[in-house]
């Protein structure tokens, strides 16, 4: 996870960061939508069809 670019980090179990992230994001359209873009063009960029085929193909040979 890249910290601020494709989302935001807390740490385990501790609601009140979760709940400030979740407040930041709420009163912040601009950096919400933005997170959200950078998420989705990292996504598509990094799980294609071929890639996540080959993964597949990969695993599956590995426990043959």
């Amino acid at each position: 996870m890249l910290e601020g670019q494709i989302g935001i980090l807390v740490d385990s179990g501790n609601v009140d960061a979760l709940a400030a992230a979740m407040l930041d994001l709420s009163n912040d359209p601009v950096k919400r939508r933005q997170l959200g873009h950078q998420a989705k063009d990292r996504v598509s960029a990094t799980f294609t069809s071929k890639t996540v085929t080959d993964a597949g193909i990969q695993f599956y040979k590995s426990v043959l």
